[in-house]
């Protein structure tokens, strides 16, 4: 009996031994796989990739050159408007840079006026519209801002309302004929000024359709006393 008993232990260790030798090396596939997988993918996609990278950058260079300055990258410029050597003519002014300042002194307004109808100006004041001219009281005004900042009482302006522009040397001035909400048909009004601006908080774009506009025409030109 001791040597049967014997005999059926030494068969069961044998037996255990040679179950976990195969669990063992079932294992290798499962791990052997996913390192092939790996080792392909350095060889030949990480390669592939980089060069595509690569390009990507030279691209990225090419028309970084060839592109002009967003307006994001730009920033406000009064140093022509401060010293008084500011040239009021289209090609001589630089985008973002001040031309004025508009008042409205009854409801508020009193802004700084930038070249150009973009976010940089409208941040830091309003904007004036490449559209504008500048010849006394043929001078065509066109100013845009954000209801949330500059034009904040824009709204509450009403018919007979004085407006000043006043640049380097001279003071414009304007009577309010009408403030409306609705399409905007004009983007150029006749010896006058219009100021625009988004209605009841909705986002400002020169694609809405929608807006305020206060429309007023040209009263009087005076010089800047005391200058």
């Amino acid at each position: 009996m001791e040597k049967k008993s014997t005999k059926k232990e030494a068969t069961q260790k044998e037996t255990k031994k040679k179950s976990s030798k195969k669990k063992h090396r079932g294992v290798i596939p499962y791990v052997s796989k996913p390192l092939i997988y790996v080792l392909i993918s350095l060889i030949i996609v990480l390669p592939a990739f980089i060069g595509f990278t690569n390009k990507a950058v030279d691209i990225v260079r090419d028309l970084q050159n060839d592109l002009v300055i967003d307006y994001s990258d730009r920033a406000i410029n009064t140093e022509s408007f401060d010293n008084k050597t500011l040239v009021y003519e289209k090609d001589r002014i630089g985008l973002c840079e001040k031309v004025g300042v508009i008042k409205c002194e009854k409801v508020g307004i009193v802004s700084d006026v930038y070249y150009g109808v973009n976010r940089v100006s409208m941040r830091n004041g309003v904007g004036l519209s490449n559209k504008s001219t500048f010849d006394s009281f043929r001078s065509n005004i066109y100013v845009a801002g954000y209801s949330s900042r500059a034009f904040k009482g824009l709204s509450n302006v009403s018919e007979g309302d004085k407006i000043t522009f006043e640049t380097t040397d001279k003071i414009y001035e304007y009577t309010v004929e009408s403030n409306t909400v609705g399409m905007n048909t004009t983007d150029d009004i006749s010896y006058g000024l219009i100021l625009t601006c988004d209605d009841e908080s909705k986002s400002f774009s020169t694609f809405t359709n929608e807006r305020r506009y206060v429309f007023a025409s040209y009263s009087s030109m005076a010089d800047k006393k005391g200058e």
